[in-house]
């Protein structure tokens, strides 16, 4: 029984270790990737104006660390769009048309473990 354990251990850490090194490997590339028109155009978000902000860049280096999804960041990204339109950016104006309180909200509450929906 033992040895049963010590073996399903050992497993376990070489998978672990395995997660590790692929982590490390993709932290390594990013790290060394050149800046390009290429980069420009795959790290834009919505409006392709040949420019990276500090949120874009963000957002785009999270999913290429494999930090996030895809997935995860078009639904946020969707609620951003509907909230600020064509402006792009968001007004505690823009929250009270749609509803939203513009006190304690969503934000706020997600630190502390609760969700709005």
């Amino acid at each position: 029984m033992l040895s049963t354990v010590l073996v399903g251990n050992a497993l376990g850490k070489l998978g672990s270790l395995r997660d590790e090194l692929s982590e490390i490997r993709c932290q390594h590339a990013w790290d060394r990737r050149k800046i390009s028109k290429r980069f420009i155009d795959e790290f834009q978000a919505y409006v392709h104006d040949d420019k990276v902000d500090q949120f874009e860049f963000v957002v785009a280096s999270l999913i290429s660390l494999g930090k996030v999804s895809s997935d995860d960041v078009k639904p946020i990204m969707d609620k951003f769009r509907i909230l600020s339109g064509e402006k792009g950016y968001i007004t505690a104006d823009d929250l009270a048309d749609y509803g939203e309180e513009t006190g304690s909200g969503y934000m706020e509450d997600a630190y502390v473990g609760h969700s709005d929906e």
